[in-house]
């Protein structure tokens, strides 16, 4: 409905009290597009996460909320089937209409299609543009330029690095993450959890939602950040204020956690006091080292708080 928004802005326009309407429609382009071009300096925009691990009912366990993602429909749908066409039809449409409508840009659907499964298999890796520009044959400018797209449409999210010593040999590339598990497993082509856990990309899978779960959860002023050098020190997940390291997080898939030398090695770097290993396993305790181990909901629940 296009004729909304100029009578939207004269009626804000005629009384300025904040927050009298409240527009939803999630990620509709029609409803961002009508906004951003009538409602110029008389809109907020409130990004709505899918729904978090620290929003789940009872009846909904953390594997199935992993497995399905935070979509509603495919979240509790009773059929996997069922839900497999409704993340085939989702994707469909996304690329075919939604994203082409909402930048204004017209490019090839194939393409497209095959970056969200090359970005699906690259889960969590470091960005490199000229490999994947190579391998469906565009430049890296139109790379990043498609990346943006799919990032400004919440598909995805680059993870950047945290620089804090500049004396270091820093990777400075962004990591890349699809940001719904459940999109994720669709492209994979993991249908239930017996898939999930003997599937090469668990690891991968885990850590992008254990991240994902904790950007969901966290106050705004608590920015995320991962952080590497090329000698060796590797740190998952590094959550800032400014430049103030508050957590240090290595995130580990099996119930036999060996910390890596390497997240020690970033603990020293960042001088980071809160180290955390978050693993899907029911546990909570210090280890002589001062890393503690911890389960994702017990740590977004006890201790992301406490960070803030």
């Amino acid at each position: 409905m296009p004729s909304l928004f100029p009578l939207l802005r004269s009626l804000i326009d005629e009384k300025r009290k904040p927050a009298r309407f409240i527009i939803t429609g999630s990620a509709s382009p029609e409803l961002l597009k009508g906004a951003s071009e009538s409602l110029a300096r008389r809109v907020k925009y409130c990004q709505l996460n899918p729904i978090g691990l620290h929003e789940l009912p009872p009846a909904i366990s953390m594997k199935k909320h992993w497995l399905r993602g935070g979509f509603p429909v495919p979240l509790t749908m009773r059929s996997n089937s069922l839900r497999m066409d409704w993340m085939d039809s989702f994707v469909t449409t996304y690329i075919e209409r939604d994203l082409p409508l909402l930048f204004d840009v017209k490019f090839s659907t194939v393409t497209m299609r095959k970056l969200w499964q090359m970005l699906a298999h690259s889960h969590g890796q470091i960005l490199n543009a000229e490999n994947l520009g190579n391998a469906l044959d565009i430049t890296g400018t139109t790379l990043k330029r498609y990346l943006d797209f799919l990032e400004g449409a919440f598909i995805i999210y680059r993870l950047p690095p945290f620089f804090t010593n500049i004396g270091k040999r820093l990777v400075k590339a962004p990591k890349l993450y699809t940001n719904d598990s459940g999109i994720l497993h669709f492209l994979l082509s993991i249908q239930n959890e017996k898939d999930l856990v003997n599937h090469p990309s668990v690891g991968a899978s885990w850590e992008g939602y254990v991240i994902s779960q904790i950007k969901y959860a966290k106050d705004s002023r608590l920015d995320a950040f991962y952080y590497r050098t090329h000698a060796g020190a590797e740190c998952d997940l590094v959550l800032a204020k400014g430049n103030s390291v508050k957590a240090a997080i290595e995130i580990k898939y099996g119930k036999s956690v060996v910390v890596s030398k390497g997240f020690y090695h970033s603990i020293a770097d960042l001088k980071s006091k809160n180290n955390f290993v978050i693993t899907p396993f029911e546990t909570d305790y210090l280890s002589q080292e001062g890393v503690r181990r911890v389960s994702l909901d017990v740590f977004i629940k006890k201790y992301l708080p406490k960070l803030e």
